[in-house]
């Protein structure tokens, strides 16, 4: 069975939240044809949560894995459950967190057409909604809405890159970063050899491309935001 999304829930002390997380996964009014779904839940207190596992839809499967330890963390739970996620698409929900009846449809969208998604947060205390977090523009969170930069490596220059190309175009020059990932993923013309350094003005290029801005207006900009995000004295840099 391809799996087109799969669903990470770390859990910890969590029998209380656990079913109502999954429910809100169950009760998705799904809007899109032959979606497949598998929950991981990593069990992070050595605890057993079989029982508090509902009647799952036909279009949902379940994994429950535990860490090697107890309390080894949020983080460790979610990349133990990276390593055993089979889908084109990974969701990340926390145990005492709910999902939206229309949450998937409207985020798998975003996914298709921009890789990643974020959703916008609303918080309640006592039934009530006290707080909202959404983005600033079109109701859903972009990386740029968090502080986010975003780096392009010599990938963008493939021929068959047109989603990242057409990431590159949203992507606001404050938010922007080039880097080579050497020795891999040489920019073309030297794609399938060794990356080096030197190589980036050719991902400066095709983003000066992409954008029909100046290359260096682009090389300015992303150095500026590389002392920005390390916060380096220029003066030293």
């Amino acid at each position: 069975m391809k799996i087109n999304l799969s669903i990470i829930i770390p859990v910890y002390n969590a029998k209380k939240t656990i079913q109502n997380a999954i429910n809100s996964i169950n009760k998705q009014k799904l809007k899109i044809k032959d979606l497949k779904v598998e929950i991981i839940i990593i069990i992070d207190d050595g605890k057993k949560y079989e029982d508090f596992i509902p009647k799952l839809k036909n279009w949902i499967s379940i994994k429950i894995i535990k860490t090697n330890g107890i309390k080894t963390g949020p983080g460790n739970a979610r990349n133990i459950g990276l390593k055993k996620a089979n889908g084109k698409y990974i969701g990340f929900l926390d145990a005492d967190d709910e999902w939206s009846e229309s949450y998937i449809t409207e985020m798998y969208k975003l996914a298709n057409k921009y890789e990643v998604a974020f959703a916008p947060t609303k918080i309640y205390e006592k039934g009530k909604e006290i707080y909202t977090f959404i983005g600033k523009e079109e109701g859903y969170l972009k990386l740029i809405d968090i502080g986010s930069y975003i780096s392009i490596s010599g990938i963008v220059t493939f021929k068959n890159s047109l989603n990242l190309v057409n990431t590159v175009q949203n992507i606001p020059l404050e938010n922007l970063l080039v880097e080579t990932d050497s020795p891999y993923l040489s920019p073309v013309p030297f794609r399938g050899k060794p990356n080096e350094p030197s190589y980036i003005k050719y991902t400066i290029k095709k983003i000066s491309e992409i954008k029909k801005i100046n290359e260096n207006v682009i090389m300015e900009n992303t150095t500026r935001n590389f002392i920005n995000l390390f916060n380096l004295d220029i003066n030293e840099a």
